[in-house]
């Protein structure tokens, strides 16, 4: 136990290092994917979404650019730093310092629970799932997305010299294990462009 709180604070130590200079180590390829992510969910104006891992807030800055004003938008990341850094550019987000392997409710449901290029940072898949499956409304999408694939993901660690102790994204077996044992529908997952899961509650 001492040692999973130790590797925490050492995670959020690293990401609040790093939360200055985010924004310009953002990948052209992310932006891109976040932008084919919110046309191919057809989110508007009425939706309402939370943003797990939530960072600087790309998802945000796209939803922007497009000129979609949800209902709800709720920022959730570890790192305080990186939420500094979303709301020095956007003061009226909301957000929450919070980690959503821990237990983590917000007494409201979301059309759209969003884990965009942050899934290697979890190991605690179940959390990951209860907590999505709490904080959506009947019907609402929990969305899974990363710019590389498994393949891409897996060389981009050889290259950095990172040693995980599990894959950075789970397999499909395990992905549909997950949602089958937290009622997650409709499951779509790809892993040809781009790493893309989607469950319906």
């Amino acid at each position: 136990m001492k040692n999973k709180r130790k590797e925490e604070e050492e995670k959020i130590k690293n990401f609040d290092l790093l939360a200055s200079d985010w924004d310009q180590k953002i990948p052209e390829k992310s932006i891109k994917y976040a932008d084919q992510l919110i046309k191919r969910l057809n989110i508007t104006d009425e939706h309402s979404l939370l943003d797990v891992a939530a960072g600087t807030g790309i998802i945000f800055s796209r939803l922007q650019c497009f000129d979609i004003y949800l209902q709800r938008y709720v920022a959730v990341d570890i790192s305080n730093n990186m939420l500094k850094e979303l709301k020095a550019k956007y003061p009226n987000a909301e957000s929450f310092c919070a980690d959503f392997e821990d237990e983590f409710s917000m007494n409201y449901w979301f059309d759209f629970v969003i884990i965009f290029d942050s899934i290697p940072h979890f190991n605690n898949f179940d959390m990951v799932f209860l907590n999505a499956y709490k904080n959506l409304k009947n019907n609402g999408k929990f969305i899974i997305v990363h710019a590389r694939t498994r393949h891409e993901l897996k060389e981009h660690h050889k290259r950095i010299g990172y040693v995980g102790k599990i894959d950075p994204i789970p397999s499909d077996d395990k992905l549909i294990e997950l949602s089958n044992k937290y009622q997650f529908r409709n499951v779509c997952i790809e892993d040809e462009d781009y790493f893309c899961y989607i469950g319906e509650k």
